[in-house]
Parts: C-alpha cells; structure tokens; sequence
C-alpha cells in the first residue's frame, strides 16, 4: 500500500497504473491519498469511470485543506476516510453535497490516540442527513466493507 500521489511517485508509474485500471473496467478501483493538489494536477483531463478518489484526513484542519482539491476533481465517486479520527470532524452540508461515502475508524494498536464514540456518530448522523453513505470502522466484520450504491 502506498499514496500514488506522493512525490516519490513518479509520472511514468501513475500513468501506468491508470493504463491497468482504464483497461480493467470490469473492476472498481479506490485511491486515497493524502496529496489531493498533486491528484487534481494528474486528472485535469479527466478520470477513469471505474475509479474512485478520495482523501484521508484525521482532524478538522487536515479535511479543510483537502476537500477542496477533492472536490475539485472529476471522478464518478468522490470519498473521505477519517482515519483515524483524532477529534471531532464536521464536513457540512456544501462539501457532503460531493460526497458518495464517509469512512470513520479510531486509530488502532499500541499507543493509539483517543477517538470518541460521539466523533464517529456525530459525522455519522451529518452523512445520514445529507443521504451520503457511511462506513463505521469500529463495527465487527469491519473487512465486509458498506460500499455505496
């Protein structure tokens, strides 16, 4: 696992990867990254139908910064993973507007931070209002993934 966007990353290997995923329409693929500027300069022509982008941000300063690149991105499904969710996070009903799927989760093994149940219900509940999927991290069988429709 990797962020394809980070700048060790070069051109010639995102370009590659893409050729697979164009290639493989039968197939969804999800990319998360943490560098949504460098992601929104790689797709200004466009994106693969069969890709998903999204950004990780684990606090409310990390998802300011991000979701405007985000947004700002074409994709047929655009995500945030708040992962871990390191105090309480509101996307509001603007950017949910360009939202498919919210992933919440505390950070896990040894010396995790604090993440309180409220947090993840709080956004829970701001991704209901909005009608926008929900994942909850915590859940037993977490590996069965809840993909948006």
């Amino acid at each position: 696992m990797t962020d394809l966007f980070h700048e060790g990353v070069r051109d010639w290997w995102l370009d590659e990867v893409m050729r697979v995923i164009t290639e493989n329409k039968r197939h969804t693929f999800i990319v998360l990254t943490k560098r949504p500027e460098r992601m929104r300069r790689y797709f200004c022509n466009g994106v693969p139908g069969n890709l998903w982008l999204g950004v990780t941000a684990e606090n409310q300063r990390r998802l300011n910064e991000r979701m405007f690149h985000l947004l700002e991105t074409p994709a047929a499904v655009r995500f945030v993973s708040v992962e871990p969710m390191l105090e309480r996070v509101h996307i509001g009903a603007p950017w949910l507007e360009g939202l498919r799927w919210v992933i919440a989760g505390p950070e896990t093994g040894p010396g995790a931070r604090e993440c309180r149940a409220e947090w993840i219900m709080d956004l829970a509940d701001e991704c209901a209002d909005a009608e926008v999927a929900f994942f909850d991290k915590r859940k037993a069988g977490w590996l069965l993934r809840e993909f948006p429709d």
